[in-house]
């Protein structure tokens, strides 16, 4: 379990490697995933594209005092409630599927893109709460002229000693 934790790390910090090369886009109110460059379109043709895949996501860094073992909400602007339990930067409640919530000791990434959300931090006998409003980043995993294409961004909370 732990290679595998690895190896989702790993592959999360390349995909931020990647959307670091890209510059800010404005994001658009609903951000989408798009399907792959179709060569026969009029601009695409001799294009070779890589079949990597990407998602839309929003990562949430805890910083400081991070606990060991808390519970992270995102109530996106839609009502939609995402809730993962991470213990030592494990999901306990998830089953390792693709598009779940991934933990990390510094937090949790998303799989979603909301224009405005909150986030519930509960740890202990304590809840944090916190509206954000992301700044999206256009990722194309596969260079600019190939599909797909997904929005990431990252924000931070920070978690008081004695709250």
């Amino acid at each position: 379990m732990r290679k595998f934790i690895d190896l989702i790390i790993a592959l999360l910090l390349v995909f931020f490697l990647l959307a670091a090369c890209n510059l800010p886009v404005e994001q658009p109110a609903a951000p989408t995933a798009t399907t792959p460059a179709d060569p026969n379109v009029s601009g695409n043709a001799g294009i070779e594209c890589t079949t990597l895949e990407c998602d839309n996501q929003l990562t949430v860094k805890l910083w400081e005092n991070i606990p060991d073992d808390y519970v992270m909400e995102l109530i996106t602007d839609n009502e939609e409630t995402v809730r993962v339990h991470c213990v030592e930067g494990v999901n306990v409640d998830g089953s390792g599927q693709y598009g779940e919530p991934i933990c990390a000791a510094w937090g949790v990434t998303f799989p979603a893109a909301p224009a405005v959300a909150t986030v519930k931090l509960l740890w202990g006998n304590y809840q944090l709460t916190q509206e954000v409003k992301p700044r999206y980043e256009k990722v194309q995993p596969n260079g600019p002229d190939c599909a797909p294409i997904c929005f990431s961004a990252e924000i931070g909370i920070t978690v008081p000693a004695n709250p």
